[in-house]
């Protein structure tokens, strides 16, 4: 065991050349640049956080809150500087901090904005605040090492993790019945008719070599990466499926696809992708100036206190238990329900990409007096932005939500004393026959959100596939 332990230890401190890593620092500044400036073309600050009348909290961030326009939109702007400063790896560490800061904040307003891709990126942010990438391609009066300054294995491999998340457990998601059993599938080709492949191929075939092909993907596309055998053909097969995706699949990805093509130079060694680059740059001439000599390329290692043994200990178990919690993560629906898509429940930071729709079918809410017993109806868009309308019925537990909080906006308002509120709600799920969501008979107001409680009386369960 301790020479395991050794070997890890050994595997994750060796020094190894910073090119890769970099370099996904320029490809992840550049993909958070872009995501910025469209931000400002939907005018998320509005549209998504200050304009919504109620907004819909994660579980344990519910003290997560907006602020006022102004500052928001100051907010965004910064934002918009620091991914710039990241990518050219000026003020580096201080610019990822406050990137990570300010997108996870904006990624924590509302559930209903909840996207594996954001997520994703979110978590990158946070991960490249303690790594070092930028000890290449940076402009060169703001560096403090020398250029290709060596740096720990670890910082690379952990981006990979990081990379490697959304493809296996996406392929692990994909083993549900939810992929199998139901039309999820049919669904999704029947969304992209416009696209040249399904007006070639019968649909039978494509959901046949979709459902088949996107499961095996997954699950073995970061191992192809990770073998140098196979790496050229996994790198093949990232471009293909990538491009597909956006091209064919989904229209609401955006710039993901690029970013994860590009993300595979991560897979590569440093030295190869030097070599490479330099290669392909264009010869210098020769300069005749006999007497002067060019300084040697000086290649700096990290100071003894870093590589102290306590340092190192204490680098690896924070790793360990890093990765420890993102691979227990994505399972915690298994101990509370058995179809995460239906109930909401753990189907969050799972990595469970594109795993249901839902078409509503009957969708009523009402009020009563629970004085008078006079009832009318709730109408939803009136509270809801066009947004909300369509994302807050992925999660049951929204409504609750949104409940108690039109039972205290019309008491204050109508003078309403404990008003009932009840959903009668009916969802097409993954192309089954319509069924109820909702206990229609349960006073929404008096349901306590707790996703992690085993019984769900309020909740119908899901219909046998």
């Amino acid at each position: 065991m301790k020479d395991l332990l050794k070997k890890v230890k050994g595997a994750l401190f060796t020094e190894v050349d910073p090119t890769v890593v970099s370099l996904f620092r320029i490809v992840f500044g550049a993909v958070m640049v872009y995501q910025m400036l469209y931000y400002y073309s939907i005018d998320y600050t509005f549209q998504f956080m200050a304009g919504p009348e109620v907004l819909f909290p994660f579980q344990g961030f519910e003290f997560v809150k907006p602020l006022s326009l102004p500052v928001l939109k100051l907010i965004h702007f910064s934002l918009l500087v620091a991914a710039i400063l990241m990518m050219v790896g000026i003020f580096y560490r201080v610019a990822t901090t406050y990137f990570f800061l300010g997108y996870t904040y904006f990624f924590l307003i509302d559930n209903t904005l909840f996207n594996n891709h954001t997520y994703l990126m979110a978590l990158i942010s946070g991960v490249m605040i303690f790594i070092t990438a930028d000890n290449s391609f940076r402009l060169p009066f703001f560096r403090k090492r020398p250029p290709g300054a060596l740096i720990p294995a670890w910082n690379r491999y952990l981006l990979i993790f990081c990379i490697s998340l959304p493809y296996f457990f996406g392929g692990i998601a994909k083993l549900h019945p939810n992929w199998w059993k139901t039309d999820l599938v049919p669904i999704i080709l029947e969304g992209n008719n416009d696209s040249l492949i399904t007006s070639i191929f019968p649909l039978k075939f494509l959901t046949s070599f979709i459902t088949y092909t996107g499961l095996v993907y997954d699950l073995v596309i970061i191992f192809l990466l990770l073998n140098k055998k196979t790496r050229i053909f996994g790198l093949v097969l990232v471009v293909i499926f990538n491009f597909s995706n956006h091209a064919i699949l989904f229209d609401d990805i955006g710039v993901f696809p690029l970013m994860m093509i590009f993300s595979t130079v991560l897979f590569f060694e440093g030295k190869e992708i030097k070599s490479f680059i330099k290669r392909r740059e264009p010869k210098k001439k020769k300069r005749k100036n006999k007497g002067l000599k060019t300084k040697p390329q000086i290649i700096a290692k990290r100071n003894s206190s870093s590589n102290s043994s306590l340092w190192q200990n204490a680098t690896a178990i924070t790793l360990l238990v890093f990765v420890l919690v993102h691979i227990l993560l994505p399972f915690r629906w298994m101990l509370h329900t058995d179809n995460p898509e239906w109930t909401g429940i753990g189907s969050r930071f799972a990595w469970r990409m594109k795993m249901q729709t839902r078409k509503m079918t009957n969708v009523k809410m009402t009020l009563t007096d629970r004085k008078t017993g006079a009832s009318g109806p709730i109408e939803l868009e009136t509270f809801l932005s066009s947004n909300q309308y369509n994302h807050v019925f992925n999660d049951p537990h929204n409504l609750i939500h949104l409940a108690k909080y039109l039972s205290i906006k019309i008491s204050a308002e109508r003078g309403f004393v404990d008003p009932i509120i009840r959903a009668d709600i009916s969802v097409s799920f993954c192309g089954l026959p319509p069924q109820k969501m909702i206990d229609p008979n349960v006073d929404l107001t008096k349901v306590k959100i707790n996703r992690y409680q085993k019984n769900h009386p309020w909740l119908l369960p899901l219909n046998p596939f």
